[in-house]
């Protein structure tokens, strides 16, 4: 966490400091209404636990909402229990928030990769992810969100087609 000292974690920060993610995300959400768009929102357990209000805006606005995880720790730096209970807990949590299981996951920095292989192991079982996709690896992942236009990528809980 850049020059952070270690009296300044993220979990002091979040306890402690004034939330700015309802304001942004509403910012967002303005956005994305003004041109038509619609959008997957990716959103940490531990958000949606402290703002269950936030994710009822996201679902009404028409978007999807999909896990980030609970505490946006790298999968790599987890083991598998710690993994499965993260996306266990977060996927309970964004229920009780109204949303409908998740559909999908977005890992924080790539981090699904050759230091996490039982990661889509794990992912199978407790999200509701389009394997497809995940199974190609993270260069597939990668390239295809650099190549295909915005409409192509994972949007409403489905795949669009992309260029291989």
């Amino acid at each position: 966490m850049c020059a952070a000292s270690a009296a300044f974690s993220p979990l002091t920060a979040r306890l402690t400091l004034p939330s700015r993610v309802e304001f942004t995300t509403d910012l967002t959400l303005d956005l994305l209404a003004r041109h038509g768009v619609t959008a997957t929102f990716f959103v940490l357990g531990w958000i949606a636990d402290r703002h269950p209000r936030l994710v009822e805006r996201i679902l009404q606005a028409g978007h999807e909402v999909a896990s980030h995880g609970w505490t946006h720790r790298r999968v790599f730096e987890l083991d598998e229990e710690s993994f499965a209970e993260e996306l266990t807990r977060t996927n309970a949590t964004l229920e009780d928030a109204g949303a409908p299981r998740p559909a999908g996951f977005r890992a924080q920095e790539w981090s699904i990769n050759d230091r996490a292989p039982w990661a889509l192991a794990v992912l199978a079982r407790t999200v509701s992810v389009m394997i497809r996709a995940c199974l190609r690896g993270a260069s597939w992942v990668t390239r295809a969100t650099r190549r295909c236009p915005i409409a192509a990528r994972p949007r409403m809980g489905r795949w669009s087609r992309c260029p291989r």
